[in-house]
């Protein structure tokens, strides 16, 4: 038996928003069941507020069985956004994952704007 060594096709798609500061209370991801398709942030003060976006809430239960949980890290020259690894061949994104991005990413840039 031979092991296979090398990069693997797997890719992450990462949303960057810019700033000139590290905030590590913009530290947040979702958590969700597999049986039900409940979801809810996990963090600090960030999370709260973007729990309490119903849009966004309602948005995410539609996408995250796709999409997986959404991580936002806050980086010292901004902040990502991101979800899970994916073969080339399911490299895809929706219309309505990328309205979750969007809304995630104004809240980010109003809680950097404070």
């Amino acid at each position: 038996m031979s092991n296979i060594y090398g990069a693997l096709p797997l890719y992450q798609i990462h949303f960057f928003i810019r700033s000139n500061r590290m905030d590590d209370t913009l530290l947040a991801r979702t958590r969700h069941s597999i049986i039900s398709p409940k979801v809810y942030w996990e963090g600090e003060m960030f999370a709260d507020e973007l729990n309490s976006d119903k849009e966004l809430m309602n948005l995410l239960e539609k996408v995250i069985r796709e999409e997986g949980d959404i991580f936002v890290d806050p980086l010292p020259n901004g902040v990502r956004i991101y979800s899970k690894w994916r073969s080339q061949r399911s490299l895809k994104i929706s219309a309505d994952t990328l309205k979750v991005y969007n809304m995630i990413a104004k809240h980010i840039k109003r809680h950097i704007r404070m």
